[in-house]
């Protein structure tokens, strides 16, 4: 998938020849229902990962390497890295 400019597809939609009118018009329709897609995020890794207990519960925590916040979830017998920092929303590729 790749972002476009849906403003200059549709500038250019409108110099075609008139008789197509109506297919142009249901051309920019559907361009302006078209969600807006963000630009491609980069790309973070887990840092300093540990395990902690509290009572008899267990935690997992570990740093986001692109804004230093520190996500902790229950430990479930292995580290489970999540895909994305709760903090910056930056998809996460594993560990460091």
């Amino acid at each position: 998938m790749r972002a476009i400019n849906a403003d200059a597809m549709k500038a250019d939609l409108l110099t075609v020849d008139p008789q197509y009118e109506t297919v142009i018009e249901w051309c920019i329709r559907v361009l302006d229902a078209q969600p807006t897609i963000e630009p491609e995020r980069e790309k973070g890794k887990w840092l300093e990962p540990s395990v902690s207990s509290e009572g008899i519960e267990e935690w997992q925590s570990c740093k986001c390497s692109i804004c230093g916040r520190y996500t902790t979830r229950p430990y479930l017998y292995y580290f489970d890295y999540p895909k994305f920092c709760s903090g910056c929303g930056n998809p996460m590729e594993g560990r460091e």
